[in-house]
């Protein structure tokens, strides 16, 4: 009896941790699945299409949306500064939630008083658009235009940069870093409008 009746404890224990296996599984694919539908991973920003904002002479409908953010986060220096040869990566999405396919383009520029020489390349859906492996732009190179996006998708964007300095600068990079007052600033502003 002793021997059957620690079978079935067994048995009974075995059942339960099964079950609680399954749950805990079960939760942990939904709050993933959850987060990945919802589109807001760490480290993603969107740039939504969604309510027109300006109207030309034609009647053609144009969507404008403008971000001016802290984009260069890095691991160094408490994520708070860069400096030169320090480098890191910026994403985001471009979603057309209209019922129509639409054309963007992207514009950049910048705020740099102190001349800091960031260099950039961009991937959309894992392929260099601007730039390569081997080569960088500066922020006149970074512009995109005439880019089609069909009806309920997204385009997703990678933005590297790096703060170059093999330029034969360095005593400038020197002084902007001696100094602790510059202040760089990207815009990136997504331009569309349905086609």
């Amino acid at each position: 009896m002793n021997k059957k009746s620690n079978y079935i404890k067994f048995c009974r224990n075995t059942f339960i941790i099964k079950i609680i296996f399954i749950i805990v599984s079960f939760c942990a694919i939904l709050c993933i699945q959850t987060v990945i539908d919802s589109g807001k991973y760490k480290g993603v920003d969107a740039f939504e299409i969604n309510k027109p904002t300006t109207q030309d002479d034609d009647g053609d409908v144009k969507y404008v949306v403008t971000k001016n953010k802290d984009i260069f986060e890095n691991r160094y220096y408490d994520n708070k500064k860069i400096a030169p040869g320090v480098s890191g990566t910026y994403e985001f999405d471009v979603i057309n939630n209209r019922k129509s396919k639409v054309k963007y383009k992207i514009d950049t520029s910048n705020t740099n008083s102190s001349n800091i020489n960031l260099k950039y390349r961009l991937k959309r859906d894992n392929e260099y658009v601007i730039g390569n492996e081997s080569t960088w732009v500066s922020i006149s190179g970074l512009n995109l235009t005439n880019v089609l996006l069909n009806s309920k998708s997204t385009h997703s964007y990678i933005l590297e940069w790096k703060w170059q300095y093999e330029d034969g600068i360095d005593n400038i990079d020197t002084q902007i870093g001696k100094d602790g007052n510059s202040k760089y600033e990207l815009n990136i502003s997504v331009y569309a409008e349905e086609v």
